[in-house]
C-alpha cells in the first residue's frame, strides 16, 4: 500500500468535485 499525506487525499477530492 501506498500511504499518501491527507494533503494529497483533499487534492484527490477537490479533483473530483470539480469535474
Amino acid at each position: 500500500k501506498i500511504e499518501r499525506p491527507a494533503k494529497t487525499a483533499l487534492f484527490l477530492d477537490r479533483l473530483r468535485q470539480g469535474a
